[in-house]
């Protein structure tokens, strides 16, 4: 194999590495929010994937959407991630 060859599959190799490294870091994050914070985050995901997949959500279901929005901006987790 090539020097050059090489180089580029550690380049690559770096890459992949930072990578697993963000995704660890986002999943420490993640596991310090609290279970509110985490459900608050599932139901809107569930709201936005509905969406995605109808490309409208009812009257009612947009009124949620905004309460869990609102509900996220009243959490500990969203006022401590605020602050820094």
């Amino acid at each position: 194999m090539s020097t050059v060859s090489k180089h580029i599959l550690n380049e690559i190799a770096d890459k992949l590495d930072n990578k697993k490294d963000d995704f660890q870091m986002k999943i420490k994050k993640l596991d310090a929010l609290s279970q509110e914070t985490l459900e608050i985050l599932n139901e809107i995901v569930v709201l936005y994937e509905k969406m995605e997949l109808e490309k409208e959500l009812s009257e009612e279901e947009r009124e949620q959407l905004l309460s869990l929005f609102d509900q996220l901006e009243e959490s500990d987790d969203y006022k401590d991630i605020a602050k820094n």
